[in-house]
Order: structure tokens, then C-alpha cells, then sequence
């Protein structure tokens, strides 16, 4: 039986490209997608200066289905080019981040910060 492939890919700054380690597929989580988990060799300063930034979206209150629609909508509307130049890669690197955080912005509440939030 021949199995569809299917490409596992992590996108990082250049800046980062070099310390990624130990990346690994997870195991099926009982889901009908993989986890890929890796570390980033460095100092020990967060990679977040603001904790609360990093859990902005308040994924629970998602709707998914327009969050797919204006992503995919995002990617197509940019022009088809070969990504095998490292400027190139870049490029859609930065591209894609955009595409889904402003999917994102569109689809997913943001959480309330309180007063008694920690930073």
C-alpha cells in the first residue's frame, strides 16, 4: 500500500537557522496531524519579551474555517516563483508569517489581558 507523502517543515530567520536541534515528528496524537517539536540552542533569554503576547489569540473562539479561507486566500494571491534561492526563501518566509497572522486577525479573538495578568 503506498502511502501520500507528506512535507514537515520548519521555517526560521536566519539568524536561528543554526540553532535549531533535536528535531523530531511526533507521534500520532490522536489527531489527523503530526506535532514537530524542536529546541533552540542560545542564552537563556526568553525569545518572548511579554509572555501575554505570546497567547494573544484565544484559540478556543477560533472560527477555523474563515481563518483557512483568508490564509489560503493570503498565499494565493502572491506570485508563483521558485523559493530554491535563500533571498527567495526568505522572502516567502516572511510572507507566510504576514499571510497568517493577518488570517489570524481576521479569525480569532484576541484574549482580554486583566489587571492581575503577570507579565
Amino acid at each position: 500500500m503506498t502511502r501520500e507523502s507528506v512535507l514537515d517543515l520548519t521555517l526560521v530567520s536566519p539568524s536561528l537557522a543554526g540553532k535549531i536541534q533535536d528535531w523530531i515528528v511526533l507521534p500520532d496524537l490522536g489527531s489527523d496531524h503530526y506535532s514537530i517539536s524542536f529546541t533552540i540552542a542560545g542564552n537563556t533569554r526568553p525569545l518572548v519579551d511579554n509572555p501575554s503576547l505570546a497567547t494573544a489569540y484565544n484559540t478556543d473562539l477560533a472560527d477555523w474555517g474563515m481563518f483557512s479561507e483568508k490564509l489560503k486566500s493570503a498565499i494565493l494571491q502572491e506570485e508563483e516563483s521558485s523559493i530554491a534561492i535563500t533571498k527567495l526563501l526568505d522572502k516567502a518566509s516572511k510572507e507566510l508569517t504576514k499571510a497568517v497572522a493577518e488570517a489570524a486577525d481576521l479569525s480569532i479573538p484576541k484574549r482580554k489581558v486583566g489587571a492581575r495578568a503577570k507579565p
